[in-house]
């Protein structure tokens, strides 16, 4: 959550927490449990063994990732690679491995038939245009929500009675808790299963 919001934000318990919990790499992680299922916590390193034989930073393989799904810039992504990879043939690697032309080639279809596509779990959307990148944008984020609303609203029926929802922040959830609660909910928010997608990591933050 912003700084400005979280100033702002105080527990009605005394003693108690506001906590912000979030899922970690959310959007690269709903695109390829489209198709694999053991990804680990943390997806970066996992992406990394999967492109390359060498050590390569996180910011690296994030930058990768930003340049095959969003259209980031090619020459800003070579600056953290190796030197001598070929970074179109890289990208073209990393999409197969989120699962682009799967997503495209089926939601394409949808689009030219009706205008609209329709997310992984069958809730339609409206591109603005059938551009590719933007339909795989619109249906890994729409998933993403999805996921993310589904999976708040599975920790909340498990958590303590006395945590209250604040609001909902994209993928991220800020909630208020009492101060006895607090290990117990942390514990709840570990991971949550997503069914016929898979696992998905959550990272718990107290904000004050």
């Amino acid at each position: 959550a912003p700084k400005v919001i979280r100033s702002l934000l105080k527990s009605s318990y005394p003693g108690g927490k506001i906590a912000q919990i979030d899922f970690i790499s959310h959007e690269p992680r709903t695109a390829m449990l489209l198709t694999e299922k053991n990804l680990g916590k943390d997806i970066y390193e996992h992406l990394a063994e999967k492109l390359f034989d060498q050590k390569v930073s996180r910011t690296a393989v994030k930058k990768l990732v930003l340049c095959a799904v969003y259209g980031a810039s090619e020459s800003t992504l070579k600056k953290g690679l190796p030197a001598g990879v070929d970074v179109k043939k890289l990208v073209n690697k990393t999409k197969k491995i989120l699962n682009y032309d799967m997503v495209v080639k089926e939601q394409i279809k949808n689009y030219k038939k009706s205008g609209k596509i329709y997310n992984f779990f069958g809730r339609p959307i409206t591109p603005q245009e059938g551009r590719e990148s933007l339909i795989f944008n619109n249906y890994i984020q729409s998933t993403a929500v999805d996921v993310a609303l589904n999976g708040f609203g599975k920790i909340l029926d498990r958590a303590p009675k006395r945590v209250r929802p604040i609001f909902f922040i994209h993928d991220a959830m800020l909630v208020d808790i009492h101060p006895e609660d607090i290990n117990d909910f942390k514990n709840a928010c570990k991971s949550i299963f997503i069914e016929k997608l898979g696992e998905f990591p959550l990272d718990f933050q107290i904000l004050e």
